[in-house]
């Protein structure tokens, strides 16, 4: 894995994280950022300094990267220097000196130990979502470089934006790597009326049509992203008739984490692997020999109405980010295809980025959120 494009610029990370104190490090999807990062630094003794921490949106990403870790490192599964933590569920102990995190896991740390006294380093990854946690966790930690200029900060994050975090962090460098991804072809539609924001029967009818000729054509195997766990079900119904051609995994986060960890099982011969995702798959988690993305536009975020004073959880549409992403799943390992069930006409007048979640949601949420986090100067 020495040889991924983040790997290569090793001398180059290093150096500027020795002369900085914070590092953005901006890279698209395939370029190994998350997986040679911790690398890279434990390779430079960061790991006995103290603990390096990388903190992941999602449970998902935070298992698969480390177990990822630990097979490069060649060390055993009950080893507990590479260990994740996550709700419920924690493989760390006194010995462990690469954690992956969720980023609540990290913020809950904060509460007790403010100054992270005992990490080394602190990577976000995956910066470019801008969920709460995230938001959180970057204003606490600028305010921690402030109290301790030996700990290292690494924000990570795709291609998009990330002057901003520069901007945040007193114009801390950045360091741009290209992933070397294998072409994806991008193909439209017009067949879907993207003015409404939910699937019919129609839709789903079609999307198993694409699922059926891309096997017909054995383009190889399939990803499909669609807003929400009702509509995965529907498609998943729909292609029951394709059983004997296919393995059919469903991804969206209600599930257990045996469940969704399924979706890495091995492609059997003879056989095409649909995986039928919400966007819990469009970062971080890698699933091999993906070579189709189906693209419905869509995904489910949380929206906070200003007239009824109510939370909600609605299917929108993407970013234009975000559609990059998803496509970009299709060439990671080889030539692609994507499938977008939208125009070109409708990509071109997207967003360019998803609105931040702290800038759509209850104000008083979050500032109750705030003060738990000790955090009072709300202005700022």
């Amino acid at each position: 894995m020495r040889d991924l494009p983040v790997y290569r610029h090793k001398a180059e990370i290093l150096k500027a994280l020795k002369e900085n104190q914070v590092l953005i490090v901006e890279s698209p999807t395939g370029s190994g950022k998350t997986t040679q990062l911790p690398l890279i630094l434990k390779e430079a003794g960061y790991d006995e300094l103290g603990i390096i921490g990388i903190t992941q949106p999602r449970r998902i990403a935070t298992l698969s990267i480390c177990d990822f870790i630990k097979r490069q490192l060649e060390i055993e599964a009950d080893n507990h220097y590479c260990a994740y933590t996550m709700r419920f569920d924690d493989t760390s102990d006194a010995t462990t000196r690469i954690k992956i995190m969720t980023d609540g896991i990290l913020l809950q740390e904060m509460k007790a130990n403010p100054y992270l006294s005992n990490y080394s380093v602190i990577m976000v990854d995956e910066a470019h979502e801008r969920s709460l946690n995230i938001d959180f966790i970057l204003g606490l930690l600028k305010q921690i470089t402030e109290v301790r200029p030996e700990l290292k900060i690494i924000i990570s994050s795709a291609t998009i934006n990330t002057q901003a975090f520069s901007a945040f962090f007193n114009d801390a460098p950045i360091i741009s790597i290209q992933a070397g991804a294998f072409p994806v072809e991008i193909k439209y539609t017009t067949t879907y009326q993207r003015k409404r924001f939910m699937f019919f029967e129609g839709d789903y009818l079609n999307i198993a049509y694409l699922i059926q000729n891309s096997i017909e054509n054995n383009e190889g195997d399939i990803l499909v992203f669609l807003p929400g766990e009702y509509d995965i079900l529907q498609v998943a119904d729909y292609i029951k008739p394709l059983a004997s051609k296919t393995v059919v995994y469903l991804l969206y986060g209600r599930l257990s984490k045996e469940e969704q960890e399924k979706v890495f099982t091995p492609t059997p011969d003879n056989k095409t692997k649909i995986v039928i995702s919400t966007n819990i798959a469009e970062t971080s988690i890698t699933i091999d020999g993906i070579k189709v993305v189906i693209d419905s536009g869509l995904a489910k975020t949380n929206f906070y109405n200003q007239k009824n004073f109510t939370s909600s959880l609605e299917s929108g549409p993407i970013s234009k980010s975000s559609a990059i992403q998803r496509s970009g799943r299709a060439g990671r390992t080889q030539p692609g295809i994507c499938y977008r069930l939208y125009s070109q006409d409708d990509f071109d007048s997207k967003k360019d980025f998803t609105v931040p979640e702290i800038l759509r949601s209850d104000l008083a949420e979050v500032v109750l959120r705030m003060s738990e986090l000790g955090i009072y100067d709300y202005e700022a």
